[in-house]
């Protein structure tokens, strides 16, 4: 798979005529896929397709949306693992709370068309996400690194598809990392609705990243056959521009490093080199990160987090609502799932959330270095998902993050020593 990514890079580089690197990067994904066990061909549908499908199926019409395309496929794979799961009985009653009490507040807010969307959306992406981690979680096939190659593979299909039909500019020269950032604000000012965005490429290549990291030992990380494609995933994210991505892989790098339990001077070498890359990362980002001498973390990051406490000013015991941070029923939001519940929770609908969410993982023994059915360090998976909730998305898109902590607290069993 590495080196059909490498030409996909290439393709970057290399003007083809419109449609040539799409179906390349189509063919990626489908063998990216077909690599896998059914077990994770129906967790990859269910947890990482849906957007990107969702950007073909504006090209090609299609006679179901591409969510419900993927989830009845994805559902299909998992169906054997999940009629003879055995569900705690306790995580579902979290669950039932925590739902419970998203319906509350729902009823709390303004109850505009965002807000019914929203709770539609939670009760979706919730119960499509439970059943994705818990399988993810118990099965011992599942292989973290055929999963980051599908996120890998989405990734490319995304800028494929922005070079082919949306109109994105090549870059003028190999050192050239901007040009896809400023392509799709260039677009977006001229009045162009794009279902594609830098934030999509580079995200997924940081979960990608995650994916890789989160294998039991660095030496896992850093075989022969991994050495390529980890160059890639640092070229791609740094491609993408997308801020979340950029400080998301250092930040991942220096804790997966500090995950390892027995470390020799080596790995220190290799953590070090990782590291010097990841800072390459943030030196590619000069127009937007460096030069902008931002006052605020907000304006850093290009977020609306200034607009929370108001809200939170007025209501502070249970906040405004789900969907309150919208005025009109447009979709608006934070970016920022701790800023979200707290506007739209309160500090006691969010004191609620989060005692439900992570009141039990606090119990655990040893809970970062603790591994699941397939041998891998969630903790790095979870860390992931957590940056891209504090930084990108409403609780329609949090609600996966949620789902993975309760997973996690009650079907991770095992600490993992670091292997000698």
């Amino acid at each position: 798979m590495s080196f059909l990514f490498l030409l996909l890079l290439m393709f970057i580089y290399i003007p083809l005529p419109q449609g040539v690197m799409t179906a390349f990067a189509v063919c990626s994904f489908f063998i990216a896929l077909g690599k896998m066990d059914k077990i994770s061909m129906g967790i990859s549908l269910l947890l990482f397709a849906p957007p990107v499908f969702g950007a073909m199926f504006t090209l090609i019409p299609m006679p179901i949306p591409a969510f419900a395309f993927c989830l009845l496929i994805g559902l299909y794979f998992l169906y054997p693992f999940l009629s003879k799961g055995r569900f705690s009985s306790a995580l579902l009653l979290r669950i039932t709370l925590l739902l419970f009490l998203f319906v509350v507040f729902f009823f709390l807010g303004p109850l505009h068309p965002y807000s019914f969307s929203k709770i539609v959306g939670i009760f979706i992406r919730g119960g499509v996400a439970f059943f994705a981690w818990y399988v993810f979680v118990s099965d011992r096939d599942v292989d973290v690194r055929k999963i980051s190659a599908i996120l890998l593979s989405v990734s490319f299909l995304y800028m494929a598809l922005s070079f082919d039909f949306f109109g994105f500019s090549r870059p003028k020269g190999f050192f050239d990392f901007t040009f896809y950032r400023d392509s799709y604000v260039a677009l977006v000012h001229s009045g162009d609705e794009l279902p594609v965005n830098y934030h999509s490429v580079g995200v997924n290549a940081m979960l990608a990243l995650a994916f890789l990291l989160s294998q039991p030992s660095l030496q896992n990380v850093f075989s022969k056959k991994n050495i390529l494609y980890l160059l890639l995933l640092f070229v791609v994210v740094a491609i993408s521009q997308a801020r979340q991505a950029i400080l998301g892989s250092l930040i991942l790098v220096v804790f997966r490093v500090l995950l390892e339990r027995k470390t020799s001077f080596s790995w220190f070498v290799v953590g070090g080199l990782l590291m010097v890359m990841s800072f390459f990362l943030l030196s590619t980002f000069d127009v937007v990160f460096w030069s902008s001498s931002p006052n605020t973390l907000g304006s850093l990051l290009n977020r609306d987090y200034n607009g929370v406490w108001p809200l939170v000013r007025e209501s502070p015991l249970l906040g405004a609502g789900l969907g309150g941070f919208s005025s009109d029923g447009t979709r608006a939001y934070p970016h920022n799932i701790v800023l979200e519940l707290l506007c739209e929770f309160g500090f006691l609908g969010t004191f609620f959330v989060l005692c439900l969410v992570f009141g039990r993982i606090f119990f655990l023994k040893n809970p970062l270095r603790r591994s699941v059915a397939n041998g891998s360090l969630f903790s790095i998976v979870l860390l992931a998902f957590l940056m891209r909730s504090m930084i990108s998305g409403d609780l329609t898109e949090s609600i996966v993050f949620l789902m993975s902590v309760l997973v996690y607290s009650y079907y991770s069993n095992v600490v993992v020593e670091a292997e000698e």
